[in-house]
């Protein structure tokens, strides 16, 4: 996205993405995710690369498919999140944090069936 600030609420991402390609990125941006679910993507879900987030209320489930890294929610070079109400589920990752990038934990967040709940361990105990 070239805006410097958007929001994706009461959506439903599905089935995208494919091996190395997330189903949805948001590069060199600001943006605002509620109330969503993003599921059964190729890969990886959301990718965050060089952005700030907030992700609210937000399913991350049935990440599987694309190797060994197939993640919910993967962010990188210097992103940054705040992660609040939010579930990830049957995921081979549910979160990944790479390259400086920062998650701060909004709370209620849950975790479950994921075969990594997070990279590093323990991001959002």
């Amino acid at each position: 996205s070239a805006a410097s600030s958007s929001a994706f609420s009461y959506g439903l991402v599905r089935y995208g993405g494919s091996f190395g390609n997330s189903a949805m990125i948001v590069d060199t941006a600001s943006v605002n995710i509620s109330n969503s679910t993003i599921e059964n993507n190729n890969f990886r879900g959301l990718r965050l690369s060089n952005a700030t987030s907030t992700i609210s209320n937000v399913v991350f489930k049935d990440h599987q498919v694309g190797g060994p890294e197939a993640t919910g929610l993967y962010l990188e070079s210097g992103s940054r999140a705040v992660i609040s109400n939010s579930t990830f589920q049957n995921n081979k990752i549910g979160v990944n944090s790479q390259g400086l990038s920062v998650v701060s934990n909004g709370g209620g967040n849950t975790f479950s069936g994921n075969t990594t709940n997070t990279i590093p361990a323990g991001l959002l105990p």
